[in-house]
């Protein structure tokens, strides 16, 4: 059982950034949808968004190539 609850947080943990850019791109629809949101604080929202999540999915891969070089020195 144990096992089972350490995959399925793993298999989570993975998704982390991807599942925040999709929450933050549905709450931006509907606060377009709802008129709360101009078209350019839309476009604002999903380009910053899109800027940090690409930043940060290049970083934990270079983090994980450096490691996997200095495993092998």
């Amino acid at each position: 059982m144990n096992g089972k609850i350490q995959e399925i947080i793993s298999f989570l943990n993975g998704f982390r950034k991807f599942t925040v850019m999709m929450l933050l791109i549905i709450i931006g629809v509907t606060f377009k949808l709802t008129g709360q949101l101009s078209g350019a604080e839309f476009v604002d929202l999903l380009r910053y968004t899109t800027v940090a999540f690409m930043s940060a999915n290049g970083v934990e891969h270079i983090m994980n190539g450096v490691k996997e070089w200095l495993k092998k020195k």
